[in-house]
């Protein structure tokens, strides 16, 4: 019987409960898995988990087949006279067999192997010392290095800011259009502009539709004659200042 490992991963973009139940559902459901907690406050899953079954790359897949994603650190090693193709391959599958390491890849051009790996799993000392292991010698001293899953988070944080920056720069405008006569943001004179230039646009786009579904019948004799009667009366409806655009039977638009 294969002993069981216990991992912990540091999970990214887990705001809520819903997000911890739904971390902690799609690790308990992987073949392998005996047991899977996620906790919020510090934003880690503790995995215990079969290695014959499954792996880390695995259940960070995982993780990010429902929506999140899990810190990832990235180092890039010189490697002291890397120049034979057989090393690079003995060199990636010491790093590949490491618990932790995700990926791995020798240049030979630049003697410099990039691995990415889970800090919460493996250091990158141990990731040298695992090199020095297999015969192969860094071109630079150990260094202490940054705190990965810092960094990975704060990466995080600065694309959620410019997700809600972006969201702003659109949302802003629309708020003022749609709301200026309620709140009197605009002036009047804005606010009231004749409401023939909207119904001249409305009917070009009714006008528009009738005809594609008119086009298309020829060519889908199942769209139904309801259908398309709809269709033409929200073309007559716009006389009155009322759009619909109906689709399938059913209205999707509506001013």
């Amino acid at each position: 019987m294969a002993e069981k490992h216990q991992v912990t991963l540091p999970i990214l973009g887990m705001t809520c409960a819903n997000c911890v139940a739904t971390v902690e559902r799609s690790l308990s459901k992987t073949e392998g898995v005996e047991e899977a907690s996620v906790n919020l406050s510090s934003e880690r899953a503790a995995v215990r988990y079969d290695p014959s079954k499954t792996s880390v790359q695995n259940l960070v897949d995982q993780v990010r087949k429902v929506g999140y994603d899990v810190a990832v650190g990235e180092a890039a090693l010189h490697i002291q006279n890397l120049s034979d193709q057989a090393d690079a391959l003995r060199l990636e599958k010491a790093l590949n067999s490491l618990e932790g390491v995700l990926f791995s890849q020798a240049n030979l051009a630049t003697e410099r192997v990039t691995v990415r790996y889970v800090p919460t799993i493996i250091s990158q000392s141990e990731i040298r010392q695992a090199i020095a292991k297999a015969g192969f010698q860094l071109a630079e001293e150990p260094t202490q290095g940054e705190d990965a899953e810092a960094v990975a988070r704060k990466k995080e944080i600065e694309h959620q800011r410019r997700m809600l920056v972006i969201a702003l720069i659109f949302t802003v405008p629309l708020f003022v259009l749609s709301m200026s006569r309620d709140l009197g943001l605009l002036p009047m004179a804005i606010t009231s502009l004749p409401s023939r230039p909207r119904w001249m646009l409305a009917r070009r786009r009714i006008w528009f539709m009738t005809s594609m579904v008119n086009r298309a019948s020829w060519a889908q004799p199942l769209i139904s004659a309801q259908t398309k009667a709809r269709i033409r009366r929200a073309a007559v409806e716009c006389r009155f200042q009322t759009w619909r655009v109906f689709q399938s039977g059913r209205c999707i638009i509506q001013v």
